[in-house]
This record gives structure tokens, C-alpha cells and sequence, in this order.
């Protein structure tokens, strides 16, 4: 199903008209009753949000695009596995990328560097209980991208779409090409520092992000979204918070700004049994250029069918990711 195929299906009162009845079946099945019309939050090319209310709270409908399918399945199993930082599910339909879940309350978007601190803090404490659970996560789905393979994932994404037609919203110049195929030797310079680094791999969550991520100070952070995740190099996953939270989005952060530093610092002195300090830091550019890898890799599995990229310039171009991933911090 193309990309377009799956924004016409989700406009059409058919698929309307059975999502509605999929929702009151689930919410009735929790013993809920809604108590008002459903509002549809967002219709993207990743998914359809719909928020329903209910007698006992906001409960949110998501169905996912094939790319991220394999997100209720895993949302499930996180909930499982760690229950103070994922909400269990109300409904999840496996087989049709759908979940139901219960409303978080307020996310952290606003708040202080010294806070997120603490919240990456928590985020690496979860990582580090989460490296020993590859098997549970893989079976719901979760893709794997280590940091081993990001030289060859940057070669064969490049001469992809170096050959797409000229005319095409993907199409890499032969300049360009010539520019990231150069840069092949120091990509796999900086992957295989964090491929050696003594950090497993595990669940890289690649959009914990102020809007994506709920708690109260002084409570244990949850987040949502895992449609974007990996089994990689932990570290990777400091790149979107701290780039959200200190401006530099989608390509930084900027590791000489204090802001990013004092971020940074909370997740560090969390992987100290494993590392002196000086050298976890010399990990987090590395890191960087690996969660951009990362998100390219995830905009890739969404836009891609069937071996055809789909041709739209409103759509993420994945030629940035690379530019930017193998040295130009803007592309």
C-alpha cells in the first residue's frame, strides 16, 4: 500500500465508520462508555490520531502506517516489561497497527534543562534494564540498526537514490553523491567507535521527545511513540530531547551549548560503571550522527513500498539525513 493509498483509505467515511465502531467496541470492552463526539487529531502520512472521551478519562485511538506497524505490539510489550514508564494499552489490534491508550496528562514540553536532565537520567536507567530484553522486543517487531552497519546503510541508501530519475523528490545529485561516498572511511570510523564502546546495544526509543514524554516532577517519566524505535546504541537516543529542547532540531545538538551539556550530563553519570566520564563524552558526536542515520532509516520504511520510494517534495527528504549524518551539520 502506498503512502497516498494509506491517506486516501484513512479519509474515507468507510474507514472511518469502522475505526468508530472498533474504538466503542474496545472502550466498552475496559467498561467505558464515550460521552461525546470523537476528534480526529492529526491525519500524517505515519498515522491517524483520534482522541475520544470517555466517563473515565480521554482514552487516544492511533492507527499506524505499514512503516511503523509493529507499534501497538510493541507498546504492549514495553508496558509489560516496564510498567512505570509505558501505560499498558486499553485494545491493541495487532494485525491493523491500532492501539488504544489511556490519556498521560500533560507532556513536558517548556520545561527546565536541570529536569530533563533528570528525565534522560531515567531514560538511560531504562535503556540499561531494557539491553537484556532484546528477544521479547524483537518478537513485537522492533528493528534493529546497529552502529556496526551505519558505513554500508549510508552506501547502499546513497547509490539508491543517486539512480532515482533526476525529476524525482528523493534523487541524490551526482555531487552530492560524490560527497557522501567520500565521507565513507569517516563514517565507519565514528560507527565503529560506538560499535567498540563497552554500551550494548538497546531499545533506542529515537523520538522521546518533550511532546511524546509525561510525568509530574518527582515521578517516574512515561512515553508514547515507539513507531520510530531501534535496537541500537543507547546513546543515540539523547539526540532528539536535547535537540528539541535547546533548538537545534532536526540536526543538532550543538555539544559546546551549556544547555546541551547540562542535558547530557544526567544520562552520562548514568553509564559510569561502564565508562570514565571523558570518554562517554567522546561518544555523544558519534551518537549524534547515529540518530540521524536512525530517523533517515525510519522516514525510509514509511515513504518506501514495495521497492518504490514515493515521489513527493512535502514528504522528509532522506538525502538530507545523509548529508548531514556523514559531516554538514546543515544540508
Amino acid at each position: 500500500m502506498t503512502v497516498q493509498d494509506t491517506l486516501r483509505r484513512w479519509g474515507s467515511p468507510e474507514w472511518r465508520r469502522e475505526a468508530s465502531t472498533w474504538i466503542q467496541g474496545a472502550a466498552a470492552s475496559d467498561c467505558r462508555t464515550l460521552t461525546g463526539q470523537m476528534r480526529t487529531l492529526h491525519v500524517r502520512f505515519w498515522s491517524v490520531v483520534i482522541e475520544v472521551p470517555t466517563d473515565r478519562g480521554r482514552l487516544w485511538f492511533k492507527e499506524c502506517a505499514p512503516g511503523q506497524g509493529f507499534e501497538p505490539a510493541l507498546l504492549s510489550i514495553l508496558a509489560e516489561l516496564e510498567p512505570d514508564h509505558f501505560v499498558r494499552p486499553v485494545a491493541v489490534d495487532a494485525a491493523s497497527g491500532r492501539v488504544l491508550l489511556p490519556d498521560l496528562g500533560t507532556n513536558l514540553r517548556g520545561r527546565g534543562d536541570e529536569e530533563w536532565g533528570l528525565v534522560v537520567a531515567a531514560l538511560a536507567r531504562l535503556q540499561q534494564r531494557l539491553s537484556t530484553q532484546h528477544d521479547p522486543l524483537a518478537s513485537a517487531g522492533l528493528p534493529a540498526m546497529s552502529a556496526g552497519d551505519a558505513a554500508e546503510y549510508v552506501d547502499v541508501l546513497a547509490q539508491r537514490l543517486a539512480n532515482l530519475p533526476a525529476s524525482h523528490a528523493q534523487h541524490l545529485t551526482v555531487e552530492a553523491a560524490t560527497r557522501v561516498l567520500s565521507r565513507l572511511d569517516d563514517v565507519a570510523e565514528w560507527s565503529e567507535r560506538l560499535a567498540a564502546s563497552p554500551i550494548a546495544s538497546t531499545f533506542q526509543h529515537n523520538d522521546a521527545s518533550p511532546a511524546n514524554t509525561f510525568g509530574r516532577p518527582g515521578t517516574e517519566p512515561r512515553w508514547i511513540d515507539v513507531g520510530d524505535a531501534f535496537w541500537s546504541h543507547p546513546f543515540a537516543v539523547l539526540q532528539v530531547p536535547i535537540a528539541m529542547t535547546t533548538g537545534t532540531w532536526p540536526w543538532g545538538p550543538d555539544w559546546s551549548d551549556p544547555r546541551a551539556q547540562v542535558i547530557a550530563e544526567g544520562y552520562l553519570q548514568q553509564w559510569r560503571d561502564h565508562a570514565d566520564l571523558a570518554s562517554l563524552r567522546d561518544l555523544l558526536e558519534p551518537a549524534r550522527r547515529m540518530a540521524i542515520l536512525h530517523r533517515c532509516e525510519s522516514w525510509r520504511r514509511l515513504l518506501d513500498d514495495a521497492g518504490e520510494l514515493a515521489d513527493d517534495p512535502s514528504h522528509p527528504i532522506l538525502r538530507d539525513h545523509l548529508v548531514a549524518a556523514t559531516g554538514e551539520r546543515r544540508p
